[in-house]
């Protein structure tokens, strides 16, 4: 996935806002954060994106593929479930593949149809969304699943200064952190949209509604220029944050 560092995209916002990033006062940075937060996973959501669609072979238990499995990627929505491999690749490329029936349950997702001799059934899925936090990582810290942080610039660490980590442990109790990655596609519209909530709670509603349709035909532009040009036409309905 092409990425952008998540903090020079929400400085961008507070310097469009007229607020020094330096500065800027604590609610004024939360309110950015969450926003752009909101809007972010608005985009992501918004169809099946190429950049974070992927297509995995799994192994089911008694019909049912967990969600979440050791050693395996967290999926997110599921766009399709398939016998085998080149059945997902010709779906792509023109309809035909042929797809297995499933139901989604708090528990993963249950296979209608029977599984094929190998035992194994591909899905195709969105990734989990990315999330942002105006906390700034400290050293020492207790890691608690699920928590995020950004990573300061002058950090000596790996981590990239400037973007969001996740702390995760694996199932040998190990902790790491996980990158939050910005996607570059979703850039200009989470900074339009961003701009129209922000400026909606400095009572400019006209400069808001300005920001928010210039916001509305960017993502159609991304979504055409992106998925478009893959034959992708399968989307999800544009959803409100949640």
């Amino acid at each position: 996935m092409r990425t952008v560092i998540f903090q020079s995209v929400r400085d961008q916002i507070l310097r469009m806002m007229g607020w020094n990033p330096a500065v800027v006062s604590a609610l004024q940075l939360e309110r950015c954060v969450a926003f752009m937060q909101c809007n972010t996973r608005q985009g992501w959501e918004y169809g099946f994106f190429p950049e974070w669609t992927v297509l995995e072979e799994r192994t089911p238990v008694s019909q049912v593929i967990a969600y979440e499995q050791a050693g395996q990627t967290k999926m997110g929505e599921i766009a399709a479930v398939y016998p085998y491999q080149p059945d997902a690749l010709r779906d792509l490329a023109d309809g035909s593949g042929r797809r297995m029936a499933y139901t989604l349950g708090s528990d993963g997702i249950t296979i209608l149809d029977d599984l094929p001799a190998s035992g194994t059934a591909w899905v195709r899925f969105r990734l989990q969304f990315p999330r942002f936090s105006t906390a700034i990582y400290a050293g020492g810290i207790s890691p608690i699943a699920g928590y995020v942080v950004m990573w300061p610039n002058n950090s000596t660490d790996e981590q990239q200064g400037g973007d969001c980590y996740m702390a995760t442990q694996d199932a040998q109790g190990a902790w790491s952190w996980v990158l939050q990655p910005f996607p570059a596609i979703l850039e200009q519209f989470v900074v339009m949209k961003t701009m129209a909530d922000l400026l909606r709670t400095e009572a400019q509603p006209e400069r808001a509604a300005a920001y928010e349709a210039d916001a509305a035909d960017e993502i159609i532009r991304v979504w055409r220029a992106e998925g478009g040009q893959q034959q992708l036409l399968q989307r999800t309905r544009f959803r409100g944050c949640y």
